[in-house]
Formats: structure tokens, C-alpha cells, sequence
């Protein structure tokens, strides 16, 4: 399980990180217990420079800076289709971040981020970027071009907001 905190953006940006903080250290003591295994956190905070008092204990846990954002502003500009997406995002009843198995849409092996979309769109959701792991560690790629190519295996996960 992967749980997704996005930053506050209506407080100062030191309020901001320290409350977001505080929410996660908070999930992770509500976790402790009654998930197996522990969830994964993707967290957004709007100042880098807190990244080291976010308090992730887990290896696979990270965090995100404002440069997430820009990620999306930047797929605006390309899809404007995607405006309802994206600003539903920081809406409280909006679509979700999330990580899904990419054996769920089918892809295994080298294929475009193209038809990486495509799969998530008949899906119901919206492709914007994938996870791989491997011995050497996880790896977040977010909003690459179209025809970029990449090599998923079964147990990597496809970043899709829906």
C-alpha cells in the first residue's frame, strides 16, 4: 500500500510542511499494527530544505517537492483536458494519487509511455509516470514524453491519478 500526502497550500510554507509532517508521522503510528507491510508514503512538501525532518522511517519512503506540481502544470500545457484532474486533485472529495501494479493493465516488458496512457485511460485513470523497482532501488519517473520507451516488470507500478 502506498498513501499519498500532498502539501497545504492555503498556510505559510513553514506551517505548511510541519503540519503535512505531523499527518505523517501520524498515519505511520495509525499504520503500526494494523497494515502488513507498512505503507509506502509519497509526500509532497512545498520547501525541500524539510525533506530531512519529514520523519519517513521506512527505505522506500520519499518525499516530493513543489517540482511535483510543475510536473502537472507542465502535462496542462501539452492536455488541457487534464485541467478537471488536476485541480479536483486538491479538492477533499477529488481522484486519488496512487500506484498500481502494472501487471493490472497488462504491460510487462519494453513498451512507449504512450501505450502506457492508453492502458490507464481504458482503465478509467490517467497515466502520469511509473515506479520501478530493482536491486539497485526504486525509481519515480514522472511525466515523460509519450514516445519514451520503458521496460516494466510485473511487480513495478504505474503512478496514475483517478
Amino acid at each position: 500500500t502506498t498513501m499519498i500526502v500532498l502539501g497545504r497550500w492555503k498556510l505559510d510554507v513553514t506551517e505548511a510542511d510541519a503540519r503535512t509532517i505531523a499527518d505523517v508521522r501520524t498515519l505511520q503510528r495509525l499504520a503500526r499494527g494494523y497494515s502488513e507491510p507498512a505503507p509506502r508514503f509519497v509526500v509532497e512538501l512545498r520547501d525541500p530544505d524539510n525533506a530531512e525532518l519529514r520523519g519517513l522511517e521506512g527505505s522506500e519512503d520519499f518525499s516530493v517537492s513543489t517540482a511535483f506540481g510543475g510536473q502537472f502544470a507542465a502535462q496542462l500545457v501539452e492536455q488541457p483536458e487534464r485541467r478537471r484532474v488536476l485541480l479536483g486533485m486538491y479538492a477533499a472529495d477529488g481522484p486519488s494519487l496512487r500506484l498500481i501494479r502494472s501487471e493490472r493493465f497488462g504491460l510487462n516488458g519494453p513498451c512507449r509511455f504512450s501505450d502506457v496512457t492508453d492502458s490507464a485511460y481504458r482503465a478509467g485513470v490517467i497515466a502520469i509516470g511509473w515506479r520501478t523497482s530493482s536491486m539497485s532501488g526504486a525509481q519515480l519517473v514522472l511525466g515523460h514524453a509519450a514516445s519514451s520507451t520503458v521496460t516494466l516488470r510485473t511487480d513495478d507500478e504505474i503512478v496514475v491519478v483517478g
